[in-house]
Order: C-alpha cells, then structure tokens, then sequence
C-alpha cells in the first residue's frame, strides 16, 4: 500500500492502469508457472470430468465480469492515493462489510438478519464519522475511493456466488484466481488501449517512464505478488476466526504505520470511529462465523423447537 502511494506520486509512475496491469500481469505469471510446476494445486484443470466445464464459455460468462470488477478496483484505488492518505482509505475500506451485505441482500446470496443489520449501521455511522473527522478531505479522494470500494464489493459478492455454486460447476480457489488474473489483465490491456487512443488526455506510461522506474516496478510488482500468494495459502491453510483476527490487526497496523512513520494526523474523532469500526467489524465477522449465537438464530431455534414440539402433540393426540 505504501509502495503504490510512494510510485503513484506526482513526478514518478502516477499511471494507475499501467500500474495495475504490471499487478495483474506477475499475478498470472506466478499462477501460470505453478499451474505446470504443481498441477496437483489446481483440481479443477485436472479432473478430466470437470475440465471441459472451463473452457471459454466459462471464462467469458462467469470470470470476465468478475475480472472488470477487479480490474476497475485496482486502477481506482491506486488513483485514490493521489488524493488522500493511506489511513483515511483504509478507514473507509472498514465499510466494505456493509457495502458486502447490501450487494449479498440484493443479489439474494444473503439472508436479512436484524442483529447483523443494526451492527452494520452502527459501522456505517462510525465510518461517517472518520469521513467528517478528516481535516485534509478531498471530495474527488472520497469519490474515487467509494467507486472502487463498490468495484471490489461486487467482485466479493459475484465471486462468492461462483465459488459456492452448483457442485458439478465449483472451481477451486487457485483455478479460479488463475482464470480472474488473466480476464483482469485483458480489461485491464482494453481499458489501456482506450486510453491511448480514444481518450488521449488520460495520461497513460510511456517507454521512457518504464526505463526509467522500471526497477521500482518490478520489486513493487514482486510485492503485489508475494502479498497475493501469501493470502492464498494463509486462507487455505488456516482457521476463519484466525483470518478475521488476522484482518483486524492488519487494518490497525496499517493506520498507525502512516501514522506514526509518514506522520498522518488522525484527528480524536477519527481515532475513537476506528476503534469503533475494528471493534464492529470483529463483531459482526464472529456472528458470521457463529450464527447459532445470534438473537435471530436464537428465536429461530426457538420457534423451531415448539414447532416440533406441536407436531409431536398433535401427533400423540392422534395415538
């Protein structure tokens, strides 16, 4: 994150699509090499009965919208760092659980509970005071930031609903982040071309930019893709309350690197909303994990048990 805000600065590599394809690009390559040297990590391109599932139909159908999402996250949230520091993003990116649950609501992947709801709104209130509490704000950062949390959302949503489908369909994990790195460079290479060529006023890298940074490209490429290698194999090697306890201390570490060493001031509103948001978000991530706790769960147990309590009656009655 530091990385992209130092490049994306004015006077350096400020170029987000390009910027965004170099990701998407040592993702694939990575994945790609993985997929000949351990084809055994990607069983879905191995079992003969599944393969045929993935071919181009599936790629264009089911990847590719999910693919422009991504793509379109990366280039907005990489333009948003021109804009506004790295605390004030990431004290935005706390909302994305709701934003989730809205689209997962819509979408009808998620089922209304009230709990879960009035915990969201209360991370709703407390991200509007982070935004309120920001001294340097900046509406087009803001703007910008929004749309590309929106991007990222959908993409969670869709993907979810891809990955948990029908058992004939499912692909796994690396399979698929194989196929979405390579529709996220394609949208990413059309929008480039578009760039270029339609809207010529959209400043796009040139052969000398790349000359001249092309050693920060590259280990910030390196980065983007050991980070995304990381995650893959932390998600599927550990527990999910390890992964939201993970998440959490990630988002805290985050603020108070730019707080403490880029020397970002967070005003005492901002500090008391992100400890209401970290707080929250746990909350919300553990009635996830532990839905049986919940009061919703509970009064479905509830109605549940004296429903069957009424059928064992009636059913005694008429013994």
């Amino acid at each position: 994150i530091k990385y992209n805000k130092y490049l994306m600065a004015d006077g350096r590599f400020p170029f987000t699509v390009n910027l965004s394809l170099g990701h998407s690009a040592s993702g694939f390559s990575f994945l790609f090499i993985l997929r000949n040297v351990k084809p055994s990590f990607f069983p879905s391109l191995e079992d003969p009965e599944k393969k045929h599932a993935f071919g181009a139909g599936y790629f264009v159908k089911n990847v590719g919208p999910i693919g422009m999402c991504f793509g379109a996250s990366l280039v907005l949230s990489n333009m948003a760092y021109m804009y506004c520091s790295v605390a004030f993003l990431q004290l935005m990116k706390e909302a994305n659980v709701m934003i989730v649950y809205t689209l997962s609501l819509a979408w009808g992947s998620e089922v209304f509970h009230g709990v879960r709801a009035r915990i969201l709104l209360c991370i709703f209130f407390s991200t509007s005071m982070a935004v309120e509490g920001e001294m340097a704000f900046s509406l087009k950062g803001f703007l910008v930031q929004g749309g590309s949390q929106f991007c990222e959302c959908s993409k969670v949503v869709l993907q979810a609903a891809l990955l948990c489908g029908a058992a004939t369909n499912k692909i796994d994990p690396l399979s698929f982040s194989l196929f979405l790195q390579l529709a996220t460079f394609f949208a990413l290479c059309i929008v480039l071309v578009f760039a270029m060529t339609v809207a010529p006023f959209t400043e796009t890298a040139t052969l000398a930019d790349y000359a001249a940074w092309w050693p920060h490209l590259l280990l910030n490429a390196c980065i983007a893709l050991g980070l995304n290698s990381s995650i893959a194999f932390f998600v599927s090697n550990t527990s999910g309350i390890a992964a939201i306890l993970l998440g959490i201390v990630k988002d805290i570490v985050i603020v108070l690197i730019d707080v403490l060493i880029s020397g970002t001031h967070m005003s005492i509103v901002q500090v008391i909303a992100f400890s209401m948001q970290s707080s929250l978000v746990f909350t919300y991530s553990m009635l996830k994990m532990f839905p049986e706790t919940s009061e919703d769960s509970q009064s479905e147990i509830s109605d549940k048990a004296g429903m069957d309590k009424a059928t064992k009656d009636i059913q005694k009655a008429g013994s």
